[in-house]
């Protein structure tokens, strides 16, 4: 728990249960005239309106070179990710 926290730079578990709930999401970019510029907005509009969401913890995201990407977010409940 406090190796993920220290990685990701945000507390990703409930304090008072000490637990979270995942979502994962996987991905593979195709080549792009704009380098995946419209994609990367994109993703950037989606993780701004999770934050706003109740129960929302935070996420971390990673791409390899290959286009291949995964996202993982972190709610306080089965019922926030529902939401």
């Amino acid at each position: 728990m406090a190796l993920a926290r220290k990685l990701c730079g945000v507390n990703l578990f409930d304090e008072k249960s000490g637990l979270s709930f995942c979502r994962h999401f996987a991905s593979s970019m195709r080549p792009q005239n704009d380098g995946g510029a419209a994609y990367d907005d994109m993703a950037q509009t989606m993780a701004t309106l999770a934050a706003t969401m109740p129960g929302y913890l935070g996420h971390v995201s990673a791409r390899d070179a290959h286009g291949f990407g995964m996202t993982v977010s972190y709610w306080k409940s089965e019922g926030a990710i529902l939401n």
